[in-house]
This record gives C-alpha cells, structure tokens and sequence, in this order.
C-alpha cells in the first residue's frame, strides 16, 4: 500500500471590508482610558501638613519659685521655620512654614508675638502675675507660608495649620517686710 499524507487544507482568511464613508463603521474605535482626578480638600492637606510639622514645649524662667509681681519668661522651642517635602497623590509637594504664636498666661492676659520667645537676657515673651496660684500658660502656634506643587507655589494661609501646648505652672507670694533703717549721727 501506498501510504498518502494528507493535504493541508487551505485556511479562509477574512479580508477587511473596505469604508466606504457614507456607512457606518464596522469596527468600534478603542475607547481611550478615562482620567480620573480625586479632589483634595484643604482640611485634608492642612492635616497631612500638621502631622509633619514639629511640636514644641513650653519652657519658662526662672526655674522656681515663681513670685507675684516679678517677671516670668517664656519661650517655645518650635523652629523659626520649617521646610519639608512630601509626596501627595503622586506629586512631589515642597512646603516652607513660619510660625506666628499667640500666648495665654492664665490669668486673662495674652500676648500675640511673631517670635517664639527666648531664654534670659533675650525674653521676649514675658509677664507679671498678679495674684498667687496654678496657672495654665498656652501657646497657640499657627503656620503659614509657601507649598510649591509640581513647581508652582501655592500660599497657605494662617490658620490652617495650627497647634497648642500648655503647661501648668504654680505663682508664690513674694513676702516683703520692711526692714528698720537706722540712721547713725555724730
């Protein structure tokens, strides 16, 4: 026996229809992907920005006592400025702040300053206590500046990005007597 392999058999291939303009497509164009864009509030950055800039403590002079009526100086050991880079849904953001403080003694009185306050023989932050007791002093730090997105800059205001620190601190009499003055004559 003769043995006979068969033949392929030739497979169909389609031809494209050629358009004709005047009728409708065969073919679907692809669909281009869709942009999606999510919308970033302001409170949403301005607490990303606030767990990235640093806290400060209250310090206070002189170490103790604190007396009525004899200064007591104050300080904050916040930065004078503070810049940072973060990335925020992919785009790099350089942000620089400076913080503005508002102190509260406790006792009524505050006091608005651009500085943070320093040590002995700089204090700049100081106050009088009138009256003896616990007092509750405050600063209340708000940071502004410049964020630069993708190279632009952006101004963040005051207010968005704020903290407090407080510390407790504890006013003594001062006691005062009056000393005799003895005049010696010849």
């Amino acid at each position: 026996f003769p043995v006979t392999i068969p033949k392929p058999r030739p497979s169909r291939t389609a031809l494209p229809k050629p358009w004709i303009p005047w009728l409708p497509r065969t073919t679907s164009p692809t669909p281009r992907p869709k942009r999606t864009s999510r919308k970033v509030s302001t409170a949403a950055l301005a607490e990303r920005f606030t767990q990235l800039v640093p806290h400060g403590a209250i310090h206070v002079q002189p170490n103790n006592p604190l007396l009525v009526n004899e200064p007591v100086n104050f300080w904050s050991d916040v930065p004078q400025e503070f810049t940072f880079n973060t990335v925020l849904l992919g785009v790099v953001v350089r942000v620089k702040l400076k913080p503005s403080f508002n102190w509260e003694f406790g006792d009524g009185s505050s006091d608005s300053q651009s500085g943070r306050g320093a040590p002995f023989p700089l204090d700049t932050v100081h106050h009088r206590f009138s009256t003896r007791g616990d007092k509750t002093v405050t600063v209340q730090i708000s940071w502004s500046g410049t964020a630069w997105i993708d190279g632009v800059p952006a101004p963040i205001p005051g207010g968005l990005i704020t903290q407090s620190s407080t510390q407790v601190i504890e006013i003594y009499p001062a006691h005062t007597y009056l000393a005799p003055h003895i005049v010696t004559g010849k």
